[in-house]
């Protein structure tokens, strides 16, 4: 593909970029946890014990973050859907919620939810990643390994557990080494990415801090995240939060770095937030939003960094509002060049998913798919043959050289939907049912009534228990 939403110029970039370096010089990042701070400072950075500020040199920033490469392999379970990240490349995911959108009306994310949304994604093509979620009926001091057993029970895909307990990292690589082998098969073909985003403005919690360590140990890609409110946790104008959110992400890069030099390493401003100040809620599909989106994109292809973002959308329920700013999402995401977009499924700003609105979102992903594969141009596709053959005023659908062209290249050249409606007006008329929502309530139905997930030993399956069994009795 090879245009670009791109809102910042060159120099705009340049502005941006020195501002980041000069808050991380003179202003500095609170990073919550001792051995991290002292690997900091082993680093030579300037740091404050008492307030646990850390202050960064821009000669060492800028050197650090050329350590970061420019494309690497995400693997997964199955070989056959290991993903290249490069330049070019656009990847989709599911995401992380809390709850639910069922028939109109909110709920807690349960167990079986959480399967049946592994499961979609594991059966949609459009789907290349399964990020997790916490469900409620999950031991609280444990939550992550209990979804983390979901994922790797109903998906072959590559995987995005959301981490955020005390033994969550730790134990999450253990089960995903059991599942390749070892710990050696895992720095190998590490079948997860992990991540954090940093506590707006300008922190590192603690558990963060964990997950970039204990990763860090097996080569394991690490998103570094920033999610910045404007005009709460940043300012409200769109310079002031890319400089801010710019600063948060280099800080965690260059500390990811000094754990293990050339680590892979996606970068991410594009969980962003605006608020309203006349209602006071966050809200994630504004135009503000999208800007800094597509800024973020700019501004990682500036340190030659993939980068990462999230669609969703500030509708409540899934309709035509939900439609529009998610397509309009996924679009600006896609243009501007973001190389792993979450939000396959979520809504209400990131709170709960639909998966109604998932099969929705995959038909959209479809369509930017068949945009980027853009239009081959040679000397078969140009057809100059065909064209001579059918001559003028004749009919395509007449000749057969032409109707064998049309069989070879249809199914190629353009993109099927699942649910959105092409019949001519007679046909539709005739379907019991016409509404795309209710479509993609009976396609929902459909998958999981017949995809089985490709199945991981007896044996791996129990070792799997025995690991979170394990950790249940250390929290005893």
């Amino acid at each position: 593909m090879i245009f670009k939403v791109e809102p910042l110029e060159k120099g705009d970039i340049d502005v941006i970029h020195a501002i980041s370096l000069e808050i991380l010089k003179n202003i500095g990042v609170k990073f919550d946890h001792e051995q991290s701070l002292r690997i900091l400072e082993e680093h030579g950075s300037e740091v404050d014990w008492k307030s646990r500020t850390v202050k960064f040199d821009p000669d060492y920033v800028e050197y650090m973050i050329k350590k970061v490469p420019s494309s690497f392999s995400m693997h997964a379970r199955d070989p056959k859907k290991d993903l290249e990240l490069r330049e070019n490349s656009v990847f989709f995911a599911t995401a992380n919620a809390i709850f639910v959108m069922e028939n109109g009306k909110l709920r807690d994310l349960r167990r079986d939810d959480l399967i049946n949304y592994i499961r979609l994604a594991d059966a949609l093509n459009e789907i290349h990643i399964c990020v997790g979620a916490n469900f409620y009926e999950a031991p609280k001091k444990l939550w992550d390994l209990y979804e983390f057993e979901i994922m790797l029970l109903n998906t072959s895909k590559h995987l995005r557990p959301v981490v955020g307990t005390p033994y969550g990292p730790k134990a999450v690589i253990e089960m995903a080494a059991r599942v390749v082998g070892d710990y050696e098969q895992l720095r190998k073909r590490p079948i997860l990415s992990m991540g954090y985003a940093a506590d707006a403005p300008l922190r590192w919690s603690s558990t963060a801090l964990k997950v970039f360590m204990e990763s860090a140990k097996y080569n394991i890609p690490v998103n570094v995240e920033s999610e910045p409110i404007t005009g709460a946790t940043s300012p409200i104008t769109l310079a002031g939060t890319l400089a801010l959110a710019n600063a948060e992400v280099l800080s965690g890069i260059v500390f990811n770095q000094m754990l293990k030099e050339g680590r892979p390493t996606v970068y991410s401003i594009g969980f962003s937030h605006t608020m309203d100040m006349k209602t006071a809620a966050c809200l994630s599909a504004t135009p503000e939003c999208f800007l800094i989106m597509a800024a973020g994109a700019q501004i990682a292809r500036y340190y030659n960094i993939p980068s990462l973002s999230w669609v969703t959308c500030d509708s409540k329920i899934v309709d035509l509002q939900s439609a529009c700013e998610k397509a309009m999402g996924y679009t600006i995401n896609v243009l501007s060049g973001n190389n792993i977009i979450w939000g396959a499924g979520s809504m209400e700003a990131q709170a709960s998913i639909s998966f109604e609105q998932m099969i929705i979102d995959s038909e959209i992903i479809g369509y930017l798919e068949r945009i980027m594969k853009g239009i081959d141009v040679n000397d078969e596709m140009l057809a100059l043959d065909i064209i001579k053959d059918v001559g003028v005023g004749g009919n395509y659908l007449s000749k057969i050289k032409s109707l064998t062209f049309t069989r070879k290249y249809y199914l190629k050249e353009h993109a099927q939907p699942k649910i959105f409606d092409r019949k001519v007006r007679i046909q539709w008329e005739k379907e019991e049912i016409k509404d795309i929502i209710h479509k993609a309530k009976e396609k929902v139905r459909e998958i999981l009534k017949e995809h089985q997930p490709a199945t991981l030993d007896p044996e791996i399956q129990k070792d799997l228990r025995k690991i979170i069994e394990k950790y249940k009795r250390k929290i005893v």
